[in-house]
């Protein structure tokens, strides 16, 4: 669906998302280390958790991947993981989507980076195109195309710089 499509569909109706991924699988399998490592482990459960918000009624669903990134899965030795997990997210999104009697949306979900003060006040070192598309670009490959666009890192890195004003 072309963002055109979706903001007339916005228009005409409204539309209801899921919500609390994470409370969700928590009350599912108790207590993780990452909810996004169970894309992997315990891919079931996040298959139920999308489908039981299919069946309450949610539109669209997002892909349980808020804090699959690098910077949030390297202290937990899942750096080299990210595009994984990702892809494992968006693919079981899917299926529940074509599990569905209805048509159903999906949405990358995408998480603060975890950098705590840093993502507050940003510097030219961990604001710089480079960095940014580094860490960002396997989620957004997972979710949709095969590259970054420029003009969306840009725009990312603006909000992030405006941050250090407010």
């Amino acid at each position: 669906m072309k963002i055109h499509d979706f903001n007339g569909r916005l228009k005409e109706s409204i539309l209801i998302a899921d919500g609390a991924m994470g409370s969700m699988l928590h009350e599912a399998v108790g207590t993780q280390r990452c909810f996004d490592e169970l894309n992997a482990t315990e891919p079931e459960a996040v298959f139920r958790v999308h489908q039981a918000y299919i069946e309450a009624g949610a539109h669209i669903i997002e892909t349980n991947t808020f804090g699959a990134n690098r910077f949030k899965l390297a202290p937990l030795g899942l750096g080299d993981e990210v595009q994984r997990l990702n892809s494992r997210g968006v693919k079981i999104a899917r299926e529940a989507r074509e599990s569905a009697a209805r048509e159903v949306l999906i949405a990358g979900s995408i998480g603060p980076l975890g950098l705590g003060v840093q993502s507050r006040h940003p510097t030219s070192r961990n604001c710089s195109l480079p960095s940014m598309r580094f860490v960002l670009s396997p989620a957004c490959r997972s979710s949709h195309s095969s590259r970054i666009r420029k003009k969306e890192l840009l725009t990312a890195m603006s909000a992030l710089r405006m941050l250090r004003h407010n």
